[in-house]
């Protein structure tokens, strides 16, 4: 019923927050504004990546390859 109500809102500004928005709605949507607050606090970085690249900079080089 929560995401039938929610499919059913207009979507938000461009320039809105969704983290107000889904504390503004979290009585109508106590299980789906859990989820998205949630979703949305996630901390999205590139350190895991960069880091895997500078492994294998270090363990594919022009000598190694070679081999």
């Amino acid at each position: 019923l929560e995401v039938e109500s929610y499919l059913s809102e207009s979507a938000i500004g461009r320039h809105d927050d969704p983290l107000q928005w889904w504390k503004a709605r979290q009585n109508l949507y106590p299980r789906l504004s859990l989820l998205a607050r949630k979703a949305l606090c996630i901390i999205v970085n590139s350190v895991p990546c960069e880091r895997f690249f500078s492994k294998m900079g270090l363990i594919i080089t022009d000598r190694r390859q070679r081999l």
